[in-house]
């Protein structure tokens, strides 16, 4: 069971962890996951963008869109994009970050 004092008295976030397949609170590695439950459990933070795609890819670029969230998506300052290479046994993670409009030109990429 996930509990939050509030005002209000006591708040259950059962629901939201289980959703988040995330039933046994025992680790601290997953205390973001449950930050984010109590964060939209009160209305602070949005949804996630909707209908996020790849449109066009080169040998080195590759354009990538999104629509806005459904929820809060005026809250929203920036994104980070997270890639890795194909094809290779690099562990390398890339990340950027976006701003909140659609497309973003990712370049610099290697066939």
């Amino acid at each position: 069971m996930a509990l939050e004092t509030t005002e209000d008295g006591w708040t259950d976030h059962s629901s939201c962890c289980e959703q988040r397949d995330f039933r046994h609170f025992v680790c601290l590695d997953h205390m973001s996951t449950y930050t984010n439950c109590i964060l939209s459990h009160h209305k602070v933070l949005s949804s996630e963008p909707q209908e996020f795609r790849v449109t066009h890819v080169h040998h080195n670029w590759a354009i990538i869109k999104w629509k806005p969230p459904k929820k809060l998506a005026h809250t929203v300052t920036k994104y980070y994009v997270h890639f890795r290479e194909t094809g290779s046994d690099s562990p390398n993670i890339y990340q950027i970050d976006v701003s909140t409009r659609s497309p973003h030109l990712i370049d610099n990429l290697r066939p």
